[in-house]
């Protein structure tokens, strides 16, 4: 009868722990079921409208969608773009690419230089142009509000691959945005990664007075770099410094390398590209004032330029005619490997 009896308690034992463990399985089951579910409402909200829902733990932080991978990848300031370190990246309108082949750039030049996807080519579409068919394609837009709405609108071709935000003190340019640039390039920021774009951040140095009224004009420059420099960079997909402006001048030597330094102190891997003109606000400079602008900035670690050809229109109202030759000459000087130094 003990025996029978302790027989007995093992099997009531066993079955217990039998229904514990299928109770366990059980709920197990039901808690992996559970994040299944939940996994696949984040992928399929992530893919089909390209957000991070909240509570998916792929989010970042702030609520900003994570930064589209070939952002960076294309445009890593450290592929080089000092002479002999390969091409650099480049930002140039379509009209440009057009200018700089009547002008006689021999073709071999245009297409090293710009046929590459590394090039980022200014349009009004979304087709490759015929100059430079490997180049990715951008908008360019002078209000964060502007560039929100074409998103939403689908106004921007899936082709486009970057959305260049070019903010200053103008009338192309909302009053609002102007004293809180970095509010408007966060909010231009988060619609344009969740639609899987890149956002290249271009802010003009007038802006310092729009947003410090008060400040002097000795300190426009640090004031630059830590009111714009540093939390644009820190936001931003790719930052570009207008240094146009130095060209000529003995700022071109300080201006773009402390931008580039400041932007990298927030943003170690941001690339940082310069921009150059062949007539800045209608000023004449030469092949030789470019180089300079573009040697200083190369040796602080610019990852690439935009070159601008302007010619006189609201953007520019005292440009006058597109200076085309200066920037033929200062390519062909590149190629050739000269030096701004002569």
């Amino acid at each position: 009868m003990a025996a029978q009896w302790l027989d007995d308690l093992i099997a009531q034992v066993q079955g217990r722990r039998h229904s514990m463990r299928l109770a366990n399985l059980s709920d197990m089951a039901e808690a992996a079921a559970r994040r299944d579910r939940r996994l696949g409402t984040c992928v399929l909200l992530t893919l089909v409208l390209g957000l991070t829902a909240a509570g998916c733990g792929i989010g970042t932080s702030k609520g900003v969608p994570p930064r589209p991978i070939s952002c960076k990848s294309r445009l890593q300031h450290d592929l080089g773009s000092q002479r002999g370190r390969g091409s650099p990246a480049w930002i140039l309108s379509a009209g440009g690419l057009s200018n700089l082949q009547e002008a006689g750039l021999p073709s071999f030049l245009l297409r090293r230089n710009f046929n590459q996807p590394r090039t980022i080519l200014l349009v009004s579409h979304g087709r490759p142009d015929l100059l430079a068919p490997r180049a990715s394609l951008a908008f360019d837009f002078t209000s964060a509000n502007e560039l929100t709405r074409a998103l939403n609108q689908n106004r921007v071709s899936a082709a486009v691959s970057y959305l260049l935000l070019d903010l200053e003190r103008w009338p192309l340019t909302p009053v609002a945005e102007q004293r809180d640039p970095i509010g408007a390039l966060r909010r231009a920021v988060s619609v344009a990664h969740a639609h899987h774009k890149c956002v290249i951040f271009t802010p003009a140095l007038d802006l310092v007075g729009a947003i410090d009224p008060g400040g002097g004009a000795s300190s426009i420059y640090e004031s630059f770099y830590r009111l714009i420099v540093r939390p644009g960079a820190s936001v931003s997909d790719v930052f570009e410094v207008q240094a146009q402006h130095t060209e000529g001048s003995p700022l071109a030597r300080s201006f773009a390398p402390e931008a580039i330094a400041a932007a990298r102190t927030v943003h170690p891997d941001v690339p940082v590209l310069v921009g150059l003109s062949t007539n800045p606000n209608g000023v004449r400079v030469s092949a030789l004032d470019l180089l300079e602008l573009y040697d200083a900035s190369a040796a602080a670690g610019a990852s690439g330029y935009w070159l601008n050809i302007p010619r006189s229109g609201a953007e520019c109202p005292r440009c006058g005619e597109p200076q085309t030759q200066v920037a033929v000459e200062f390519l062909t000087i590149l190629a050739r490997g000269g030096s701004g130094s002569l």
